[in-house]
């Protein structure tokens, strides 16, 4: 083999591989900035009160979120989100009072589902860096991406 040929052979190989990288089977956000793991920063109340959860993250990709805070296992529901508009479904929860440190409440005249609970959010603010949205019972979570 002379040097031209070699060097044919390293150009196709390399041309190979850039080209199966550039289309794996890879699957991009479905949400665009939304499609993320954001940590719960604030929860401001209705009643004016305000605190700081700590440690409690959302995680969203594609139509899955995960609610997780570290030491217990994730809570998974279905996600929709259309522009403004989010809603979360947890088919499996039995008792939504579990979901209070992410800033999801039960209201007073709510009877308790046997299993499943869904809530509505509206997204106030979003960008690659923060996120804040309402609930449909009036508490603001803000959110910084993790």
């Amino acid at each position: 083999m002379n040097m031209k040929n070699i060097t044919r052979i390293l150009s196709i190989i390399i041309i190979t591989i850039v080209t199966m990288g550039s289309t794996s089977c890879r699957e991009l956000a479905l949400n665009g900035d939304l499609d993320a793991q954001w940590q719960v920063m604030t929860l401001d109340y209705p009643d004016g009160t305000q605190s700081a959860p700590g440690q409690y993250y959302y995680c969203f990709s594609r139509h899955t979120a995960n609610l997780t805070t570290p030491g217990l296992y994730p809570i998974t529901a279905n996600l929709t989100y259309d522009g403004d508009d989010l809603t979360l479904e947890f088919p499996y929860v039995s008792s939504p009072t579990q979901l209070a440190p992410w800033g999801i409440t039960v209201p007073d005249d709510a009877t308790k589902p046997q299993e499943g609970w869904t809530i509505h959010y509206t997204v106030n603010h979003l960008s690659s860096k923060k996120l804040v949205m309402t609930t449909d019972l009036g508490i603001t979570i803000t959110c910084r991406k993790f």
